[in-house]
Parts: C-alpha cells; structure tokens; sequence
C-alpha cells in the first residue's frame, strides 16, 4: 500500500466547494472521479481542509492510498489527463502511511484580494470590488488586533455546538497595497469557518470608515456571534500554501 501526497489548483467559480455534496459540483468529487478513471483500487481523498463555493486555490493538498504500482510523477500526469480544465494536478509525493494531509499541517496561508480601482469585468470572479476609496493605514492598524493567539467567537460562522472551543493563531496578517490592489494575507495553523472572510469584510469596512479599531476590539472581545454581520465575497478569497514540517 502506498500513500501519496498530491498538490493541486483549482479555479473555484463553476464548484461549490472542496467537500463533496449530493448533486453539486465539488473539487473533492472530480478528483476522485478522476482517480476512478485510471486507479480502481485507490482510496477516497483525504484535503488539508475546505474552501467554501468560488473560493480558489492555488496549493490545495490531500492524500490518498492505493496498491497499484505507480509513481508520483505517473500520478500526476494520469490525473491530469482525467481532470477537468478548472482543476490542475502540480505535484505528487510518496509519504509515509501515517501521514495524514489535515492532522499534520503546521501552516495554513489564505489571501483575499480586493479591486480598490477601476472596475474590472474580467477579474469579477477573482477580486471583489470595492468602489469606495480605503483607509489601507487604518486597515493595516486594525489587522493588528487580530494577530494572536485568541478567541475568535464573534468571527466566525462555527457554532459553539460544532467546536466549543474557538480559541485560534493568526500568526500574521499583512495588509499591502499595489496601485489599488489590495491583498490581505493570513497565516495561521488553523481557521474556522468564514473566520478569514470575516475579518477581511470587516477590514474593508474599516477602510470605508464605517468602523473603527476601537470597535472592531470590542467586537473581538464579546465572543459573541451576533456581534459580526460582516462576510466577504468569497470570489476574493485564494489557499495560498499548506505546510509541513
């Protein structure tokens, strides 16, 4: 038995989401359809995590076993081969059988992007558009509360019943600007869900002056999941990196 760790990419306008859903087009299904097509005695899939409907990734990872007698280069290219053109195979590894492609993540990087300068048609389901001009300094001074190891209740759509404990690591969030692109950038072990969405909207919001940092403290300090009515578009959103030890 082999186990093999597969990097890939996918534009995630036409899917909804990673996870597999009855009757919905879904990452995590074309690849295992994809599989079936060349290797009967593969297993299901196992992903790093999730991304919600049209969000992108640009090095998802997961892993997978199988008895057949292939390499991670023949991995690849099979996959590929049977692989719709929104989904892209860039790498295979042999690991170990008790690596495990979720439990063993140490660094999760996401990115949001925001069109803060002339409306771009093209880019519509890559960048969300903001018209309004942003405050980036009072983005970048707000972005500061979040980085920490805290309790990010009131950003998130987690429920308590799901994960009691909401306790996360932002290790760092950057906020650049590149001639009205702006990029958010998050990096942290873990997220919870809409967690990284969340923030960004609220930041954005920031940026409009419709909230200020003090608020925003507030906000983080009540734990509360009324408190946040913000959520991003998720065409915005990209899983930049996953790491390993």
């Amino acid at each position: 038995m082999k186990r093999f760790l597969v990097t890939c990419s996918y534009d995630g306008s036409d899917f909804a989401g990673w996870q597999k859903q009855e009757n919905k087009r879904c990452v995590e299904s074309e690849i295992e359809k994809a599989l079936a097509g060349f290797d009967q005695r593969a297993s299901s899939i196992v992903g790093s995590g999730r991304t919600d409907a049209k969000v992108h990734a640009l090095a998802q990872r997961f892993h997978y076993d199988t008895t057949l007698e292939i390499s991670a280069s023949q991995v690849v290219k099979a996959l590929n081969s049977h692989l719709p053109e929104d989904i892209f195979i860039k790498e295979a590894q042999a690991v170990s059988r008790d690596f495990h492609a979720r439990f063993h993540a140490i660094n999760k990087c996401y990115r949001y992007l925001i069109n803060n300068r002339d409306y771009d048609v093209l880019m519509r389901n890559y960048q969300t558009y903001v018209k309004d001009r942003l405050d980036v300094a009072r983005m970048r001074e707000t972005a500061e509360l979040f980085v920490g190891h805290q309790d990010f209740a009131t950003f998130c759509a987690t429920t308590f019943e799901e994960k009691e404990n909401q306790v996360r690591e932002i290790r760092s969030l950057v906020v650049s600007d590149n001639e009205g692109i702006i990029t958010l950038t998050f990096e942290g072990k873990s997220f919870l869900r809409y967690m990284v969405r969340m923030i960004s909207q609220t930041l954005i919001e920031v940026g409009r002056g419709k909230l200020t940092k003090d608020e925003v403290e507030e906000m983080l300090k009540a734990k509360d999941k009324s408190a946040c009515r913000y959520n991003a578009k998720p065409e915005g959103l990209y899983l930049v990196r996953i790491d390993y030890e």
